[in-house]
């Protein structure tokens, strides 16, 4: 990708979780302290609540003709820029198709156990139904060079409800030398044929 940089939003803000740990529900502070914790993210927020989104990015969100979302960390990188009012409100009106990109492998102390529906589930739990049309999740679980701690986001299971309100696709998404990363040009091939 060539282009431009923008952030949600230039406002101080500081990202909060409530977090399940070992059965107690904890309020943490700060994204590494989150993921630190090890436990079950049950809400995440910003505070304060209400933050100006930057109109730069507003506004490349509205004149898009693909916006994708991810891969990168659920709770700590995409859903804080889809808790930004207007970030939030740019995605529900833009005209541009919106792609979910799923990760290839579960994130400790933040998506464990997660299934790709679990993930999109919990994308529309912040952003609402409706909104994102496609959904591209990683359909090679290889074990060469995978090491033994990482952890595959298994497809969403057949049948689940999911499969009537998104188009799923599933490819072969994984760097082989590291297969819990997408490998570039094999996601830039899926992307641009949805086109």
């Amino acid at each position: 990708i060539q282009g431009r940089v923008f952030p949600a939003t230039l406002d101080d803000v500081e990202l909060v979780a409530e977090v399940r740990v070992h059965g107690r529900l904890m309020t943490i502070r700060g994204e590494s302290h989150i993921t630190g914790a090890h436990g079950v993210i049950e809400d995440i927020r910003l505070d304060p609540p209400v933050v100006c989104g930057f109109s730069g990015s507003v506004e490349a969100i509205l004149a898009a003709e693909l916006v994708v979302l991810g891969p990168g960390s659920l709770f700590t990188s995409i859903l804080p820029n889809v808790l930004v009012p207007e970030i939030a409100g740019a995605l529900r009106t833009t005209k541009a198709l919106k792609v979910f990109v799923c990760n290839i492998a579960m994130q400790p102390g933040e998506t464990d156990g997660y299934n790709v529906a679990d993930h999109v589930t919990t994308l529309e739990e912040y952003l609402g139904q409706g909104v994102v049309q496609v959904v591209i999740g990683n359909s090679n679980f290889q074990t060469e060079n995978a090491g033994q701690n990482t952890r595959y986001v298994s497809s969403t299971p057949s049948g689940h409800p999911l499969h009537t309100r998104w188009r799923i696709i599933e490819a072969d998404l994984v760097e082989f030398e590291r297969p819990w990363r997408h490998d570039s040009r094999k996601l830039a091939d899926v992307l641009l044929g949805l086109q």
